[in-house]
C-alpha cells in the first residue's frame, strides 16, 4: 500500500513560524528595553543623594494568574522620609520598573525581613524630584534575571523570525504561485 503524501508548502510553514516567533521577538524587545532602562536608571541613581527614612508598612500581596493556578508574591513596602523639611512617602524599593516578585511565599517573607516596620533605612532620592525615590541603588538580581530570560526569549524569536523570512523568500523562488 502506498500512502498519498500531502506536500507541505514552505510558505505555510513560514507563516506558522512567523505567528509563533514574532510575538516572542516582541516580548524580547520589550524585555531588552526594560533592562536598558533599569541600567540607565541605576547609573543615574548612583549620583543621587540619600537621607534617612522609616519603614511604615511592610507586607506582600498575592497575585493569581488567570491562565494557571500559579501565584506570585510582590513586596509592598512603604516608607517616609524628608528632604529639606518636606515630608515624602515612598513605595518603591528600586525607582525603576523592576518589581520584586517571588514565586514562593517563603521567598517573599524572607525578603520582607529586611524591611520591618519602624526600621530606619537609607532612602535614595532624585534631587530634582524627591518623590522619585527608592531603597536600593540597583534592581534586585531576581528582577534582572527575569528580564534577562525575556531577552533570551526575544533572541529565540529573532532567530525564528529570520528563519521564517528566509523560508518565505526561499519558497517564493522554488514554489510557483497557484
Amino acid at each position: 500500500m502506498s500512502r498519498n503524501k500531502i506536500p507541505i508548502n514552505p510558505r505555510f510553514i513560514s507563516y506558522i513560524c512567523g505567528c509563533i516567533f514574532l510575538p516572542m521577538l516582541f516580548v524580547g524587545l520589550m524585555s531588552l528595553r526594560a533592562i536598558l532602562k533599569d541600567r540607565e536608571l541605576a547609573r543615574e541613581i548612583a549620583d543621587w543623594p540619600s537621607t534617612k527614612g522609616t519603614i511604615v508598612t511592610s507586607t506582600y500581596s498575592t497575585r493569581s494568574h488567570r491562565s494557571s493556578s500559579d501565584r506570585t508574591y510582590s513586596l509592598d513596602v512603604q516608607y517616609t522620609f524628608e528632604v529639606n523639611g518636606q515630608p515624602y512617602r515612598g513605595t518603591k524599593l528600586f525607582p525603576g520598573d523592576a518589581a520584586l516578585t517571588y514565586r514562593r511565599v517563603r521567598q517573599a517573607e524572607k525578603a520582607l525581613r529586611a524591611y520591618p516596620e519602624g526600621k530606619t533605612v537609607t532612602v535614595y532620592y532624585d534631587p530634582k524630584a524627591p518623590e522619585r525615590a527608592g531603597l536600593l541603588r540597583k534592581p534586585e538580581v531576581a528582577a534582572t534575571f527575569g528580564l534577562a530570560i525575556g531577552a533570551l526569549f526575544g533572541l529565540m524569536g529573532l532567530c525564528g523570525t529570520v528563519f521564517a523570512v528566509w523560508l518565505f523568500r526561499y519558497s517564493a523562488k522554488k514554489v510557483p504561485n497557484a
